[in-house]
């Protein structure tokens, strides 16, 4: 096996990055869970861990460099992080929040290093695909609710509304998880399509194949979707943009 296993994470914003601005959301929380592949297919979660800010505040800068000192330690140790659209925006939101120079410079390489099976999606169908859509398809668990209603009970800021805003990205974890082992045991995503509610597949591919093996693919046809069309740029581009 080419790792040992990887670190699957979430964030929660208090929204989403407008394009219009510079100014990154605010992260609520973060949740990590450690996991050994056994196997094909075969995870086995070791541990999870929450990382918040104080009480009634979000994750300042130091929290966000000791997160990513761990992801940093744990992919030397083989287990590089796993998320969904991970270039797209959690790395980056990582990124603008953390200290300028060594933090940032090493959340840059972490991106490269990282497994993102939406971006490897991506870069072979020429559109993206939400994790829910695929978690549906492959018949696993689901998550179970939206990152706006995250925001509005992290706003409420008791004890309650904080755990279960915790537990709601935990369980976002747990999908992203199992996702991972059913796609990699049958070496394709499954979708089901926006416009006909139809279950369809991507060709085969390594589902764990890393930002930067998908990087060294000639950037794929997706000139059917017209003026408006997704880029790699889109989900990498600040890689260059934002030192």
């Amino acid at each position: 096996m080419r790792m040992r296993g990887f670190v699957a994470f979430d964030i929660e914003t208090n929204g989403l990055w407008d394009d219009e601005s510079n100014t990154p959301p605010s992260i609520l929380c973060v949740v990590t869970m450690r996991v050994q592949r056994v196997g094909m297919g075969l995870y086995q979660c070791d541990e999870r861990i929450a990382w918040t800010g104080a009480r009634g505040g979000f994750m300042d800068q130091p929290q966000i460099d000791k997160l990513i000192c761990y992801l940093a330690n744990e992919t030397s140790a083989g287990f590089p992080g796993l998320t969904w659209n991970g270039c797209g925006f959690d790395f980056r939101v990582l990124h603008a929040i953390a200290s300028p120079g060594p933090s940032r410079s090493l959340c840059r390489e972490l991106v490269l290093a990282h497994i993102d099976p939406m971006f490897a999606f991506f870069c072979q169908r020429g559109f993206p695909v939400a994790l829910d859509s695929v978690a549906r398809a492959a018949g696993t668990m689901r998550k179970s609710g939206s990152g706006a209603d995250a925001a509005a009970m992290w706003a409420a800021d008791t004890d309650a509304s904080r755990a279960a805003v915790i537990a709601y990205c935990e369980r976002d974890v747990a999908v992203l998880v199992a996702v991972a082992a059913h796609c990699e045991s049958i070496g394709h995503i499954p979708w089901f399509t926006k416009r006909r509610d139809k279950l369809a597949r991507s060709d085969p591919f390594d589902v764990l194949s890393t930002v930067s093996e998908n990087l060294s693919l000639p950037e794929v046809d997706n000139s059917w979707f017209g003026r408006d069309r997704p880029t790699r740029a889109g989900f990498v581009g600040w890689l260059e943009t934002d030192k």
